[in-house]
């Protein structure tokens, strides 16, 4: 307990006996505290502080803006891959369809041990002509106009 005295702490420097030192001591003391308090004054000040936050706020928007940009490249990524693979996928499918329609169309003319079918064979010849019937006759008519 102190009876209101100072008692330097166990770590300072003893304190100087000589008038003189103690003299330099205060000023070299408030020299200190006058640097001290100039400093706390400037950090302090509203322009200093606005500058700091000014610049924190365009560091933060800087960042912002970065990882905004590679979050839209990685989507474009990912977007062309998915639509890499969408025509992929779509590709295989119409071959795979084309090869069914080819498939279907050999089933319908030709038998299973590849010879033609002659009841196809004979529709498709009647086909033929009758599309050479109606040519013909089409023909005829129009030079008899």
């Amino acid at each position: 307990m102190s009876n209101g005295a100072y008692v330097p702490a166990a770590s300072a420097a003893p304190l100087p006996t000589d008038p003189a030192e103690i003299q330099r001591a205060i000023e070299v003391r408030q020299e200190r505290l006058a640097a001290t308090v100039d400093e706390l004054t400037t950090r302090l000040s509203p322009k200093e502080v606005a500058r700091r936050g000014t610049e924190t706020a365009k560091v933060r928007a800087r960042e912002a803006a970065t990882t905004a940009q590679e979050k839209a490249r990685e989507g474009a990524a990912v977007a062309q891959v998915q639509a890499r693979h969408g025509v992929a996928v779509a590709q295989v499918q119409a071959r795979e369809k084309a090869g069914l329609a080819q498939v279907k169309a050999r089933e319908a003319v030709l038998a299973e041990d590849g010879s033609p079918r002659p009841e196809r064979v004979a529709a498709l010849g009647a086909g033929a002509v009758a599309v050479l019937a109606l040519v013909v006759a089409l023909l005829v008519r129009r030079r008899r106009r």
